[in-house]
């Protein structure tokens, strides 16, 4: 049994997972600087044809692989890497734990504690429950340690290092292990790792006393923090960032192990665009949860605390407060465009954030386009709207849900049946016009590299299913919809599960 299903989680975990990887949730995103953050671009797929009883890999849109070997029932996505390149995944039925990347899949092993991969997807590594680290880079299997701690390591964003904890004579030590050197060295004794960037200059590491830390390769350069209290810890792309909150409930950002400043409280949140992706993996005994952000600065970030308050943090001693009490918000990718719900009301805000104008009442979602362009949103009479060019359109009625595409598009959702699971879709492009996707469809989703729906699942006139077979279509993120694949029984990726 994998050693992240007996953590306990957090109920702020719980909450930030939603937060940062759901579509659909109060959205956030890194402002002013277009390059600041990445897109997952690519997203691998895994489906399962339960006739042939086959797994189906497809790296975004093309089948790239399929085979009965290995099944996928029961199958669970525990990580995908930051780019979209690999994904790791465990079957509940067999008890395998299965690495998949755009080149195939790897059988790993029944006996895993804890894994963890790197931003590409191509090297991950993971170790057993007695203690025996083993690393795949995309080409062979090495042997890192026989005496590794199961759920203490960290790797580096590039793959080129990784941190574990190594037991020698009932003691501990802190290590790196060299991928190009194919050696280990000690870091430090009694230290629990968090994370490492590529060079090994940035060392985020904790003590018995649950007390954080920044060292170098050497052991050198320490900086103590303070006592952590939640257990979620948020770093940047680079791995040289750091969010962090101490025991008595104040949120702290770090860069470098230079200076800490104070950001909000134990509920205060990084957050992120939809389309700039976050993996997470557990380390230490005590399961902290650290994340790493498609980001390459914490600053000109908006933050989020537990009381829906968003600020604006141009630097680490410069936050100011956009509004209070919000109950949705949206950005587009670039930053400059901020739609939020406060009090039922849609605001719009730009540039600088430091004045807000009202665009329509009684609204309950709100989605924006990438390129800020079109905001679509959904009235408390669940009509859908969108907001363009100055203008406010009426698209449609009765409807559920709305989600934007990665080439500036929306999917919506109407008079959907629960009893039976159908609905009729519609997808629109300008904001202006639309036309209907099915009549039929059972539901949809979007992704960072695309836009989906299913048909099938009908149901008798009690709404018992008769047949749980789906067809999956899908486009890039505009309206050129395809058949993708025909009779799929489960869809496994980052973004959507049955």
């Amino acid at each position: 049994m994998l050693k992240k299903k007996l953590f306990k989680i957090p109920v702020f975990v719980y909450i930030l997972v939603a937060v940062l990887l759901i579509a659909g949730t109060v959205v956030g995103i890194i402002l002013a600087n277009q390059s600041n953050f990445i897109k997952r671009n690519n997203t691998i797929t895994l489906l399962y044809d339960r006739a042939r009883n086959e797994t189906i890999m497809m790296y975004n849109n093309e089948v790239r692989w399929d085979d009965e070997s290995y099944v996928a029932a029961w199958l669970k996505i525990y990580d995908v890497s930051l780019t979209g390149d690999g994904i790791i995944a465990y079957n509940e039925k067999n008890g395998g734990l299965y690495y998949f990347n755009i080149k195939g899949v790897e059988a790993i092993s029944d006996d895993v504690a804890n894994f963890v991969m790197c931003d590409d997807g191509q090297t991950f590594a993971w170790c057993s429950n007695e203690g025996k680290i083993q690393l795949f880079n995309g080409v062979s299997v090495r042997d890192v340690s026989a005496n590794g701690s199961p759920v203490n390591f960290a790797i580096s964003p590039n793959g080129k290092l990784l941190l574990y904890m190594e037991t020698v004579n009932n003691k501990d030590y802190l290590k790196v292990y060299d991928t190009k050197a194919r050696k280990s060295f000690t870091v430090a004794a009694n230290m629990f790792p968090l994370s490492i960037n590529n060079d090994g200059s940035i060392i985020y590491c904790m003590d018995a006393d649950q007390r954080l830390w920044c060292i170098n390769r050497d052991g050198e350069n320490k900086n103590s923090y303070v006592t952590l209290g939640e257990k979620v810890i948020q770093l940047n792309m680079n791995h040289t960032e750091i969010m962090f909150y101490d025991a008595d409930g104040k949120a702290y950002v770090a860069d470098r192990g230079g200076e800490a400043y104070q950001v909000g409280n134990d509920k205060t949140q990084l957050l992120l665009p939809d389309s700039a992706p976050v993996s997470y993996h557990v380390t230490t005994n005590l399961g902290y949860y650290v994340f790493v952000n498609g980001v390459k600065t914490f600053k000109n970030c908006l933050l989020i605390d537990g009381e829906t308050t968003i600020k604006y943090m141009k630097s680490y001693d410069k936050i100011t407060t956009i509004a209070t009490g919000v109950t949705g918000a949206s950005l587009s990718d670039d930053g400059d465009v901020l739609y939020y719900i406060l009090d039922n009301n849609l605001y719009r805000a730009s540039g600088s954030f430091k004045s807000s104008m009202l665009i329509d009442q009684a609204v309950q979602t709100v989605a924006v386009t990438p390129d800020g362009k079109k905001a679509f949103y959904i009235t408390a009479a669940n009509v859908l709207k969108c907001h363009t060019n100055g203008a406010i359109l009426s698209l449609v009625e009765n409807c559920g849900n709305v989600m934007v595409t990665p080439e500036n598009g929306a999917l919506f959702m109407c008079d959907y049946d629960t009893k039976h699971c159908k609905g009729t879709l519609y997808f629109s492009q300008d904001g202006v016009s639309f036309y209907k996707l099915s009549d039929k469809a059972y539901d949809c989703w979007v992704t960072q590299s695309g836009a989906y729906y299913t048909e099938g699942r009908p149901t008798d006139e009690e709404g018992k299913v008769t047949d749980f077979d789906v067809t999956i279509y899908g486009s890039n993120g505009d309206k050129n919809f395809q058949v993708i694949y025909q009779d799929v029984w489960d869809i496994y990726n980052y973004n959507y599960s049955y």
